[in-house]
Parts: structure tokens; C-alpha cells; sequence
């Protein structure tokens, strides 16, 4: 077993300038939300809340654009044992999950006008983006699980304030609907149950390693991989490393709502506003994202074999699935929550793709990698789930919300601009060019085609039949997806309209949409900045190759 202690050769100083810098726009979040949980005892208007949280957001952009705009020359000084870290995959997370926000917040500001606990959310929305923002630069187990659950508890506590009426439920589902705070506690439980998971192989991870600290774990990993048989752990040690790896992704994959996390999303889509709906998918998913690549694809070296095939297993089935119950509903909230769960399955076929990337770096090409494929899924994706929700937000009645697809019948013909966004939107989560959808649907199947083994017959590299496979799977789900997108939009533009609804949703919640469809059209026409963004995110242990080379050579 490999000494921890011969690892850490750093010179044990830490530069607290360092890290009080790249907290700074975490620093400002913390300061911000704790002032509007204390701002509920205040008796002011409630209007002002909404663009005060636009300002916090525009105020810790400008911090983080003055934390990452030297992140180059700031991650060559920093210690092995610095506890957070500017790395490509977090820069990039931290400005998405800001974007993020900043769009569900615009779909809030009309329902918060008049609402009494609008401050309290306000609060309660920019502690959950502290913690997404937390995970992206915490160097440490421990400290990402926590800054996680920093995410979940306000999102929890979003779902029962925001949760919709028992008569307006029952007009959707009947007497068959479930209570909404028997909803919004399944919605804990489960959460309670990931972390649980999620703990136990964080804990299992650390009973190998013997230690917390990322990258030091990482060379504790790759030590374990690189000894000979007398200097390896046992087996039977190593498979509680295995072992752990299982728990922390399924724990995490859960997050992403797949299978079956799909009945708990599509029970909280009809129970809650459209705007939480969109806030809840992200801010779990993302983070949940992050760490699977940080902790598992990046970390533990020399098990990804056991990544690869749970994510293989768990994407089959989640994509297929999801696909097949979203053909069978009429109800479009459980539609967009299928889909959803869908849309996981092939984030986490490309993060197959990943782990094996991972375990045969020298195999391995730039333009298929695997985690490049999941990243361009994970911000695609959730910008187009953004764009439908802000629209079903915007068309929502005084009374009641978009529930059915029929209440979509002829929308083109009396709100064509929010229909053409909706088209644009679904038809990107169905891939079709030149939308953001189209290119990483394509990365994630030429990802998985290009996983390649030497043949022992003729020494050429052959395709791996699991990983082609995994490819055509993707490719009928694109087709199955497909059927689903067509489906909604033939209601959407070919049936007659089923009676003209004034929007009530707001102006700010269109906005929203249509900054979302604009960004999908953006990267669909113009591909080649956000694939040279993706592409700077790269395996530590790749850099720190290069980076020893480099010196070598100078």
C-alpha cells in the first residue's frame, strides 16, 4: 500500500491569498443570501427582492471573472494541499450554474411580485447556487459532499413552500393525485437516501486512499495502479474501492433523476411551478454531474472498470426507458420529466465513454473523449429544459398551468413567439441540426464508436462490441426521441387551438425562454467556441504529465 505521506511532497505552506481569491465570489453569494433570510424579517416591498437577486448574480459574475481570468498562471503556484482549486471543469461549471440562475430567477420575478416568502426563496435560490458553485472548486471529499447538501436542504425546502394547491392538483390527476406534502417528503427521502449513498462511497474511496484531499488521492490511485503484484493491496481490498465507486455514482446518478428517480421528478413537476421544476432539474443534475467526473472519472484510478459498467447498465436502461414512458403520456409535465430522465441516460453514456478514456488514456483521442461528450450533453441539455419551462411558465393561466398536451393545441396561431421557442427547444432535445442538440448527440456516438482495443489476431484496433453497442442504443433513443418531439409538435402547430389562454407567466419568464432558444440556435449554427471551451477540460494526471515534460524540456 502505497505511504500517504511520501505523496505529499508539497512544502506545507498555504497561501491564503490564494484561496480567499477563488472563494471570493462564493464569499459574496454567502453574504448575500444570508442578508435576504435576515431581509424576511423586514416588512418592505416585495418587488425589490427579485432584481437585487439579478444584482447579487451580476455582482458575483464580476468576482468570478476576476478569480478565473488568471486561473492559468494560479494553478501552476498552487500547493497539493490548497482545499479549492481553479480547474477548466470548474471555471466552466461556475459561470454555467450563474447562467442558470440567472434565467430561473428572470421566470420568478413576476409570481414573487405579490408572494409572501419571495424574499425567503430569493434566499434560499442563492444558497443552493453557493453550494453548486462550492463543488466546482472544492479539493476535498468531504468538503464537495457537504457543499452538495448545501444544494439539496433549500432546494427540499423550495419544493413545500412552492408546492401547488390539493384542488388544483385534483383538477389534473382526480382523486388518484397524491398530496403535495407527501410529495415534497418522497422528494427528501430520496435526496436523504442519494446522500446516504453517496457517504458511504466517499467513505469506502477514503478507506483506500487514506486520505480526503483530491489531488492527493489521485496519486495515491495512481501509485495503487502503477505497483507491482508484491507491492499492490489485495483484491479483496481493492474491491471495496470498487465498492465504493458503485455507491458514490449511483448516489450521485440519482441526482440526474435516473431511472427510477423518474417517478419522484415527474410526481414534483406536477406538484410544484414550472420555474422550480427547471430550478430543481438543474441544480441537482449539474453539481451531481461535476462530481461524478471530479470524484470517480478524474480520481480513482485504475477501478474504472467498475464505472464503466455500472454507467453502461444504468444508461441503457435509463435513456431507453424514459424515451418509452414519454411515448405513453398525455400529461406534458411527466412528458418533460421523462424526457428528462432520458437526457441523463446519455450523459451517462458518455461518461462510459469517460471511464474507459480514463483507463486507456493512450487510446484515447481529444475530439471522441468521453467526458467532452457528457459536458456538451449536461450544458446543451439543461439550456433547452430551461427554454421549455420558462415558456410553460410564461403561458400559464391565472388559474391553472399547462398540464395536458392539448392545452398546447394551435399555439403557434395565437402565441407564435413562445411556440416557435418551444419548437426550438424540443427540437434540439431531439438533435435535429443546426441546434446545440445535434453536436452533442453526434459527440456521444462517435465517443462510443471510437472506443477501439488492439485485436490479438491482427494487432489493428477493432471496435469494442459493449461500446458499439452503447452506440446504437443512442441512436434509437435519438430516434425514439425524435417520435416524442414530433408528437408535441404536431399538437403544437397543426391542431386547432383548444381556446385562447392569456399568459399570465409574465413578460421576464418569455425573456427567458428566448435567451434559452437563442443560445441553442447560437451553438447549433456556431459550434466551434463551446467545443474549444470543452476541450481545454482535460484528466489531471494528463496535465501533470505534460506539465513534467514541459519542465524537462526547458
Amino acid at each position: 500500500m502505497p505511504n500517504t505521506s511520501q505523496i505529499v511532497h508539497s512544502d506545507s505552506r498555504l497561501d491564503v491569498s490564494y484561496s480567499i481569491s477563488v472563494l471570493l465570489p462564493h464569499t459574496v453569494l454567502a453574504l448575500a443570501a444570508s442578508l435576504m433570510l435576515l431581509g424576511a424579517t423586514v416588512s418592505t416591498s416585495r418587488r425589490i427582492w427579485g432584481p437585487l437577486c439579478l444584482l447579487t448574480l451580476f455582482g458575483t459574475a464580476i468576482c468570478l471573472g476576476i478569480t478565473t481570468q488568471d486561473s492559468a498562471s494560479a494553478n501552476n503556484m498552487t500547493s497539493d494541499i490548497f482545499p479549492v482549486v481553479q480547474e477548466p471543469l470548474g471555471i466552466v461549471f461556475q459561470w454555467f450554474s450563474l447562467g442558470v440562475v440567472f434565467l430561473v430567477v428572470l421566470m420568478t420575478i413576476s409570481s414573487h411580485a405579490n408572494s409572501p416568502v419571495a424574499v425567503e426563496q430569493y434566499g434560499l435560490i442563492l444558497l443552493s447556487l453557493l453550494g453548486m458553485m462550492l463543488v466546482c472548486v472544492a479539493n476535498d471529499l468531504i468538503a464537495i459532499l457537504l457543499a452538495f447538501e448545501l444544494i439539496v436542504l433549500p432546494a427540499s425546502i423550495l419544493v413545500f413552500l412552492n408546492r401547488r394547491s390539493r384542488t388544483e392538483l385534483r383538477q389534473v390527476a382526480g382523486d388518484q393525485t397524491e398530496s403535495v406534502e407527501n410529495i415534497a417528503v418522497k422528494f427528501l427521502v430520496w435526496n436523504i437516501t442519494a446522500s446516504v449513498a453517496a457517504l458511504l462511497g466517499g467513505a469506502l474511496i477514503y478507506g483506500i486512499g487514506g486520505i480526503t484531499n483530491l489531488t492527493l488521492l489521485r496519486r495515491v490511485f495512481d501509485e495503487i495502479a502503477q505497483s507491482s503484484m508484491e507491492t499492490a493491496p489485495s483484491p479483496f481490498v481493492l474491491s471495496f474501492g470498487a465498492l465504493g465507486v458503485v455507491f458514490l455514482l449511483v448516489g450521485l446518478a440519482a441526482r440526474m433523476w435516473i431511472i427510477p428517480a423518474h417517478l419522484i421528478l415527474a410526481d414534483v413537476y406536477e406538484a410544484n411551478r414550472s420555474w422550480l421544476n427547471a430550478f430543481v432539474t438543474v441544480a441537482l443534475g449539474v453539481p451531481a454531474f461535476v462530481v461524478i467526473v471530479r470524484v470517480l472519472v478524474h480520481t480513482t484510478i485504475g477501478i474504472e472498470a467498475t464505472g464503466q459498467v455500472v454507467s453502461l447498465v444504468v444508461a441503457l436502461g435509463t435513456m431507453t426507458l424514459g424515451h418509452l414512458l414519454a411515448l405513453t403520456e398525455t400529461r406534458i409535465r411527466r412528458i418533460l420529466a421523462y424526457l428528462t430522465t432520458a437526457q441523463a441516460g446519455f450523459v451517462l453514456a458518455a461518461l462510459a465513454v469517460g471511464f474507459w478514456n480514463s483507463q486507456h488514456p493512450q487510446l484515447s483521442r481529444q475530439l471522441t473523449n468521453g467526458v467532452h461528450a457528457a459536458v456538451l450533453t449536461v450544458l446543451t441539455t439543461a439550456v433547452c429544459l430551461i427554454g421549455i419551462h420558462a415558456v410553460f411558465a410564461y403561458l400559464c393561466g391565472s388559474n391553472r398551468e399547462i398540464e395536458y398536451t392539448d392545452d398546447l393545441s394551435g399555439l403557434i396561431r395565437h402565441q407564435p413567439l413562445a411556440a416557435t421557442i418551444l419548437l426550438v427547444c424540443f427540437l434540439s432535445l431531439m438533435g435535429v441540426p443546426p441546434l446545440a442538440g445535434f453536436w452533442s448527440r453526434l459527440f456521444v456516438v462517435a465517443s462510443a464508436f471510437d472506443v477501439r482495443v488492439e485485436s490479438p489476431e491482427t494487432e489493428l484496433l477493432v471496435p469494442l462490441t459493449s461500446y458499439f453497442v452503447l452506440g446504437m442504443f443512442v441512436i434509437v433513443n435519438c430516434v425514439l426521441a425524435a417520435i416524442v418531439g414530433l408528437r408535441l409538435i404536431v399538437v403544437v402547430v397543426f391542431h386547432p387551438p383548444a381556446g385562447q389562454r392569456k399568459p399570465s407567466g409574465g413578460q421576464a419568464s418569455l425573456a427567458a425562454a428566448m435567451l434559452s432558444a437563442i443560445l441553442a440556435i447560437a451553438v447549433g449554427l456556431l459550434p466551434g467556441p463551446l467545443i474549444d471551451v470543452v476541450g481545454t477540460i482535460e484528466h489531471p494526471i494528463v496535465g501533470e504529465l505534460r506539465d513534467q515534460t514541459t519542465s524537462q524540456q526547458n
